[in-house]
């Protein structure tokens, strides 16, 4: 199954989810996970499954991510825990950030930072997964993140601009560089014009926590120095 950019079957199948089929198609990425299919093929804009489901598709998302921590963990497949992935470099880490569930993100990180995932590492753009989660306001993922970090992670500044369409007029947000987890999540309050209320608490949230992190952590580095 392939298109004019020879896109596999679970990038297909993972499209049927960001047009609105949910059902159909986290049924049809787990049956062909099941079956062998790799959630790293690149199309021919070296564009991965992954990286379709970035646009909407969570479910699907969370699907490739448990399959590829259980692969991983498992030393199957062809990514490790500490590998990238696609156009962007993403690591596990990023993707368990984006999408895993809040109540198994917690137990999900400790296990494989207990396996040796670096849980810090940044992406092509210098996103590092806690920013990943600030950006989403994913509180859960962030306080998770928060114990693994230490100060010096927690202050890392994205490497470039980088741009997110998250769906909707007016909710493409460019992010500059030179910002650390705290200051992505409150760039998109700034831009992002269609992010309802939850979300608008849910960032500030993330925003306050890590700076309290960023604060705590300063204080306790600089006074075992």
């Amino acid at each position: 199954m392939t298109t004019e950019i020879d896109r596999f079957a679970l990038h297909n199948a993972v499209l049927e989810e960001v047009r609105g089929h949910r059902d159909v198609a986290a049924a049809r990425v787990q049956a062909l996970l099941a079956a062998g299919a790799d959630p790293h093929a690149t199309d021919s804009n070296g564009e991965t499954p992954f990286n379709v489901a970035a646009a909407n598709a969570p479910v699907c998302g969370r699907l490739m991510t448990l399959y590829w921590l259980e692969q991983a963990m498992a030393g199957k497949g062809g990514k490790g825990l500490n590998d990238c992935s696609g156009a962007h470099g993403s690591t596990l880490a990023q993707y368990m950030a984006k999408w895993l569930a809040d109540d198994e993100i917690v137990a999900a990180f400790a296990r494989a930072a207990a396996a040796g995932m670096q849980v810090d590492t940044p992406n092509k753009s210098g996103w590092t997964p806690l920013m990943a989660a600030a950006a989403m306001g994913r509180l859960a993922a962030v306080e998770a993140l928060l114990p693994l970090y230490s100060h010096a992670a927690l202050c890392t500044q994205a490497g470039e601009n980088y741009t997110a369409d998250y769906g909707g007029e007016g909710r493409v947000v460019t992010y500059r560089g030179a910002l650390n987890a705290a200051e992505i999540a409150q760039e998109r309050i700034f831009q992002d014009e269609g992010a309802d209320e939850a979300l608008g608490e849910a960032l500030w949230a993330c925003i306050e926590t890590i700076a309290a992190a960023i604060a705590a952590k300063g204080k306790t580095e600089k006074g075992t120095r």
